[in-house]
């Protein structure tokens, strides 16, 4: 799958965002800790190391995003071309 970029991103230990959108289409890849992601119909996922998201919510409310266990998390974005 093509790419057109990437991005190394840390979230501080107990961080909770507001509902947000992401930018563009990405995957994103969990390489420590431990986050919740909330979806708007409410639907909760957990992701933790060796898991990827495909985040293509763009133009909508978007997601919530919760870091657990009193650790931070350092993930890599790849944003993706649109579908």
């Amino acid at each position: 799958m093509p790419a057109s970029g990437f991005a190394v991103v840390h979230f501080k230990a107990d961080w909770k965002g507001p509902w947000h959108p992401t930018p563009y289409r990405q995957w994103f890849f969990i390489l420590s800790g431990s986050w919740t992601i909330t979806a708007s119909d409410q639907t909760e996922r957990t992701l933790s190391t060796e898991v990827a998201l495909l985040l293509e919510d763009m133009g909508t409310q978007g997601h919530l995003t919760r870091v657990n266990g009193g650790r931070p998390v350092f993930a890599v974005g790849v944003r993706i071309p649109d579908a």
